[in-house]
């Protein structure tokens, strides 16, 4: 009896395990077209209310309006990209130039409380460029010092102005 129970037991322990691990991997997409970094932790970020997918739009037609060259939008994985673009003009460049006045803006749409979404959006630059060394990290924040800086604040202002967002939770940088 205590053999049969064991048994038993074992059987439903090891099917519990399965599908436990079928659940793992169905909620993990390989095949994920988000750009492998970490956002730099000047990144700004605003926790605003409403789904991933809502949000990411407001913020793409925010930029749309203020004329933001957008390169990538992947609603299904929550993120969008510049080309790479003069901050001055917003027009965008060949990716062979350098400097403090060259951009890329990246924003993504994390998952926030229940029903909220986090924004996270990073201006990087570069300022060398360097075959051996991965492209990630040759990149640097820009300063908020910068007016580029200041004008994706603006975007940022009309994301929370649309769509609200929570005060404590609000723009960090």
């Amino acid at each position: 009896m205590r053999t049969e129970l064991t048994s038993r037991l074992s059987a439903l322990r090891s099917r519990l395990v399965l599908v436990a691990g079928l659940g793992l991997c169905q909620s993990c997409d390989p095949g994920t077209t988000r750009p492998d970094v970490t956002p730099f932790p000047e990144a700004r970020t605003i926790e605003v209310i409403g789904e991933r997918p809502a949000a990411l739009a407001v913020l793409h037609r925010a930029l749309v309006a203020d004329s933001f060259p957008i390169a990538h939008l992947v609603a299904r994985d929550n993120w969008l990209e510049t080309p790479w673009f003069d901050a001055r003009t917003l027009q965008p460049t060949g990716s062979q130039r350098l400097g403090a006045d060259v951009v890329k803006l990246r924003g993504w749409a994390e998952p926030a409380r229940q029903g909220d979404a986090l924004l996270v959006i990073e201006l990087v630059f570069r300022q060398m460029a360097d075959p051996s060394v991965p492209a990630r990290r040759l990149e640097r924040p820009v300063p908020a010092t910068d007016s580029i800086y200041a004008r994706v604040g603006r975007v940022i202002k009309v994301v929370e102005d649309e769509i609200g967002a929570h005060l404590d939770g609000g723009d960090r940088h």
